[in-house]
């Protein structure tokens, strides 16, 4: 079975100034083993915590970008036809300006 590589560009916490809240953004692109892009790939963020759920699909360049991501646990899952499922989770760091 064919292998998912998910190379994440970055994780990124901002402050909104004016809902006092802390999104964050999640970016990156979904490469398989040979470093091809995999073009319509599904990316889903979830946080049972909170109840948020996003799904959106990779570009023609593998690129996939989840903005407006709250601050909590993150579960993140890729899959593709003819792909092995890859599974993650992340912790949000706090920032402080």
């Amino acid at each position: 079975m064919k292998h998912v590589c998910l190379l994440l560009l970055s994780w990124t916490l901002f402050a909104t100034p004016l809902k006092g809240q802390i999104n964050g953004t999640l970016q990156g692109v979904v490469t398989d083993s040979t470093g091809a892009a995999l073009v319509g790939a599904s990316v889903t963020v979830s946080s049972r915590m909170v109840g948020f759920v996003e799904n959106v699909r990779t570009d023609d360049r593998g690129r996939y970008r989840i903005t407006n991501l709250p601050l909590a646990p993150l579960y993140v899952q890729i899959t593709m036809q003819g792909f092995a499922r890859r599974t993650g989770s992340m912790k949000s760091a706090r920032m402080y300006p």
